[in-house]
């Protein structure tokens, strides 16, 4: 268990720009925001800010590590990082929704170094005990780990497709994994993750 790691819980209405100008959300991703701030600011208990942040989130889809791939938020009608860009088969895919909202408000929290993403399925990919294992490794090298689902206890509405269920239950266990019981930024911590 490790104190450089937090839980935020995200959805796509925290996107600046995803509710219009009246901005209903503005209050919860004030509060994401800071729980990330000081994540990579070493208000977790590190020395010193972090060289890089680990993303870990859900997905139906395993795509494996990823330090290149940049968040779609093209659903909410926003522009999508990189559109400009011309495609190329060598260029990373577009992050899937959760990591997608984790990594614009990493850069709205003032982040602004590298980000590398893990994004989890339950159909294939690593086992969570593999997942744990790189995910040690990084917080051995001083990095932060933000743990981002997109339910404050692992349980999405049964309209969503079962293989992302059951992601974001693994992303729930991996973060009881990695934050100490009691950590206000753990899923089971004195308050609910930030933005639920």
């Amino acid at each position: 268990m490790t104190d450089r790691a937090a839980a935020v819980v995200v959805s796509p209405s925290l996107v600046p720009g995803a509710t219009g100008r009246a901005d209903l959300r503005a209050g919860r991703r004030t509060a994401v925001c800071a729980v990330l701030a000081s994540a990579v600011a070493g208000g977790l208990g590190t020395a010193r800010p972090p060289e890089q942040v680990v993303v870990v989130a859900p997905t139906r889809r395993w795509r494996g590590r990823t330090t290149d791939a940049g968040p779609d938020v093209g659903a909410l009608g926003l522009p999508v990082p990189g559109a400009d860009l011309d495609p190329s088969p060598d260029r990373e895919p577009l992050l899937d929704v959760t990591a997608s909202v984790a990594s614009v408000l990493l850069r709205e929290s003032g982040w602004h170094g590298p980000v590398t993403t893990v994004e989890v399925s339950s159909h294939e990919g690593p086992a969570v005990q593999d997942v744990l294992d790189t995910l040690t490794g990084h917080l051995g090298a001083g990095h932060v780990v933000v743990v981002a689902s997109a339910s404050p206890d692992g349980r999405l509405g049964e309209g969503a497709p079962t293989a992302l269920r059951e992601a974001e239950q693994i992303v729930h266990d991996i973060a009881r994994a990695l934050i100490p019981p009691g950590c206000p930024t753990g899923p089971r911590g004195t308050r609910r993750p930030a933005g639920s």
